[in-house]
């Protein structure tokens, strides 16, 4: 029937719009997840370079000034990096610095522009009184940053003693590998997304399909009942709500076709009782012929026939003689 093909359609779009929104949201979570672990990991390696590279700096010319003296550095840490074969994309600088290949061979410094210029991360440097070391392109050295500015700032510490402030500029750049475990897992996501859409709907019409049975059984018994057919009975499922309400349902049509069954048969009872007071009241009881009372009603009626339709009206009396033989 179409209310309950209604009814179906309403339960199985429910429960997949739930489903699908309970995908979307945790899809969305996840993908907010992996990307802030990721752009968090990024940031802590670069920092661990950093570190280690300013802690070296300093260590090896025992302050910043007088390091600054001998060589900058971004030269302290490319020489460190060629000594060490180190890759020349690890994050060593705090703004655009020339590369050198691990074998020493100096590099053309790319544009910050250019499709290949992307720096891991970036770091404004400050000594622990708040002066610039390295601006990273946003201060210039030697300027103060009030302490309003240091958001975000991690110190750079050697034996228990502050080195130097790092503060974190902008998000960091993933690497290749970094952006195709991202793509992989974005592909995943949306493989998931696909297989849970597919399997909401199957499962939406399926739990629907069940949720409705006992709702369309209830539906065509009372559609029988309209029509005459009292006694109904519907099959009971489980005992939630709409077996509880399948067990009501039998126990009133139970009652009322046993009314209905006890009012006929007062009916047929009543009937058959006023037809026989009415043949008392109309015939003699010894001779069962009719009475007065039947001959005043059946006169009165041809009298008002006459009258009606203006036509004769005769009657005729025999004297019977010897009557009771």
């Amino acid at each position: 029937p179409y209310g309950s093909m209604s009814l179906r359609f309403k339960f199985s779009l429910a429960l997949i719009i739930t489903s699908m929104s309970a995908v979307i949201v945790v899809g969305i979570i996840v993908q907010w997840r992996v990307s802030t672990r990721f752009d968090q990991m990024a940031m802590e390696r670069a920092f661990e370079n950093f570190q280690a590279d300013v802690t070296a700096y300093i260590a090896s010319y025992g302050s910043w000034n007088e390091a600054r003296q001998v060589e900058r550095f971004g030269q302290f840490v490319r020489r460190k990096r060629a000594l060490t074969g180190a890759l020349p994309d690890e994050p060593f600088f705090s703004g655009p610095e020339d590369r050198i290949e691990p074998a020493g061979r100096r590099l053309k410094p790319p544009m910050p522009d250019e499709p290949e210029w992307a720096p891991p991360f970036l770091f404004i440097l400050l000594d622990p009184q708040g002066k610039v070391l390295l601006g990273g392109g946003k201060y210039e050295d030697g300027e103060f940053v009030p302490v309003s500015a240091r958001l975000g700032v991690t110190p750079i510490m050697l034996e228990n003693q502050v080195l130097a402030l790092a503060i974190p500029q902008g998000k960091p750049n993933l690497s290749a590998i970094d952006r195709n475990y991202l793509a992989i897992i974005r592909e995943a996501l949306i493989y998931a997304f696909v297989i849970a859409g597919a399997l909401a709907i199957f499962l939406g019409f399926l739990f629907s399909k069940r949720l409705s049975k006992s709702l369309h059984e209830l539906t065509t018994a009372i559609r029988a009942m309209s029509q005459g057919e009292l006694r109904q009975t519907v099959t009971v499922h489980g005992n939630d709500e709409t077996a509880i309400l399948a067990e009501a349902f039998n126990r009133m049509s139970a009652d009322l076709a046993h009314a209905y069954e006890k009012l006929k048969e007062s009916n047929c009872t009543i009937s058959e009782q006023a037809l026989l007071l009415k043949e008392l009241s109309i015939r003699d009881e010894l001779t069962q012929l009719y009475n007065r009372r039947y001959f005043n009603e059946q006169a009165n009626k041809l009298f008002n026939q006459m009258k009606r339709y203006k036509h004769p009206l005769s009657f005729m009396i025999g004297d019977i003689d010897h009557f009771k033989q």
